[in-house]
C-alpha cells in the first residue's frame, strides 16, 4: 500500500483592486461649456434659475424624435457625457469598440434630482378641471396644487378627457430618472453595469464611488459617470440653475493600452467619508470632484474619501477567491 500523498501548504488568494483612472471630463453650466467656464461659474455667486447659454440639444442629440421624449435634465446630461467621452478619445460607439472595450464591460452611473411629476403640462391640465368640493377633504386627501380631491369620480373623468388630448403618450418617459442612463448607454453602446442615484446631495459622490468600485472589483473596464439638474425639476420658490457634469473612469491597464491621457487616479479605499452636505442636488458634490481632478497634477492619486464633497459609501474588503496549492 502506497503512502498517502504529501500535503502541500495552501495560501489564500485575495484579489488586488484594479487601478482606476480618470481620462475625460465634461461640464455645462450657466457660464458655458468646458471646465474653465465651469470653474469660473463655481466661484461666482449663485443665481437661481440660470440656464446654459446657447445650449442646443440637437448638437448632441440629432434625433428630433428622441429629443421629444427627453426632459431638459436628460438633454443636459447627455451633452455633458458627450463632452467627457470626446475628451477621453471615445466620441462614439465605434471608437469604444475599436479601443477594445467589450460592450458588456462598459457601463454608466448617473445622479439626478428626483424629477417632480407635476411638470408644467400636467399642471395646466389640472387647472382646467371644473369640479370643486367644499373644504372637508375625502379619505384620499386633496391635491395641494389645485385644492380639490383627485379621487372624485367626476374630476378623474374630466382629467382623462383633457389629458387624452393635451398630454404626450410618452410623457412618463421624460420623468423617469433612470432614463438618463438609458439615453447615454444607447448613444454609446454601453451594455455593462448601470446605476441611477436619486439620493439628493449624496447622489453625485455615490455615482462616482459606485463606478470606481465597479472597475476596481473587475466588473467593468469603462464607466461613464454624470449628474445634472435644471430649474424645471422643482416648483420651489428658488429653483436651481442648470448644470450638467460628467467624467470617464477606466482601468489603468486599458488607459495605458490605448495611450489615453490619465488626468488622475482614484483610490476608492474604505476610509471614513467626509461629512455630508445638505441639499437636494447631486451636482455640487460631483462638481467638487471634477474640479479637483482638473486641478491635480496629471496622474495624481486622489483618495475618494478625501475629496471635498458629500458622503462616499464605504465598501467591504474585496472577496477571497479561494485557495491555491
Amino acid at each position: 500500500m502506497s503512502a498517502p500523498p504529501k500535503r502541500v501548504p495552501t495560501r489564500s488568494l485575495v484579489r488586488e483592486p484594479i487601478r482606476v483612472v480618470v481620462t475625460g471630463l465634461g461640464a455645462l453650466t450657466p457660464a458655458g461649456a468646458g471646465i474653465a467656464a465651469c470653474r469660473a461659474w463655481e466661484q461666482a455667486p449663485a443665481r437661481y434659475g440660470q440656464q446654459v447659454p446657447g445650449f442646443d440639444p440637437a448638437h448632441y442629440i440629432p434625433s428630433p424624435k428622441l429629443r421629444r421624449s427627453m426632459h431638459r435634465s436628460f438633454e443636459l446630461v447627455v451633452a455633458a457625457a458627450v463632452e467627457a467621452m470626446r475628451a477621453a478619445g471615445l466620441p462614439d460607439a465605434a471608437s469604444i469598440a475599436a479601443a477594445g472595450f467589450p460592450p458588456a464591460r462598459a457601463g454608466v452611473a448617473s445622479a439626478l434630482a428626483d424629477l417632480s411629476p407635476l411638470s408644467g403640462d400636467l399642471l395646466h391640465v389640472l387647472e382646467q378641471i371644473e369640479v370643486r368640493v367644499e373644504a372637508r377633504p375625502p379619505a384620499g386627501g386633496a391635491d395641494p396644487a389645485i385644492g380639490q380631491p383627485m379621487d372624485h369620480p367626476i374630476a378623474w373623468a374630466q382629467f382623462a378627457e383633457l389629458a387624452l388630448h393635451q398630454l404626450h403618450p410618452f410623457r412618463r418617459l421624460t420623468l423617469l430618472a433612470n432614463m438618463a442612463v438609458a439615453h447615454t448607454s444607447l448613444l454609446f453602446g454601453l451594455q455593462g453595469p448601470s446605476f441611477t442615484f436619486t439620493s439628493g446631495a449624496a447622489g453625485g459622490m455615490q455615482a462616482i464611488a459606485q463606478a470606481a468600485w465597479t472597475i476596481a472589483e473587475g466588473r467593468a473596464d469603462l464607466m461613464l459617470c454624470h449628474a445634472a439638474e435644471s430649474p424645471d425639476q422643482t416648483f420651489a420658490a428658488a429653483p436651481p440653475p442648470e448644470a450638467a457634469v460628467a467624467l470617464v473612469l477606466e482601468s489603468w491597464e486599458t488607459a495605458q493600452r490605448r495611450q489615453a491621457p490619465i488626468l488622475a487616479e482614484l483610490l476608492p479605499g474604505a476610509a471614513a467619508p467626509p461629512a455630508g452636505a445638505p441639499g437636494l442636488s447631486p451636482v455640487p458634490g460631483f462638481l467638487a470632484v471634477l474640479l479637483q481632478v482638473d486641478a491635480a497634477p496629471a496622474g495624481a492619486p486622489l483618495p475618494l474619501a478625501a475629496l471635498r464633497g458629500v458622503s462616499v459609501p464605504q465598501r467591504p474588503p474585496l472577496p477571497v477567491l479561494g485557495e491555491v496549492s
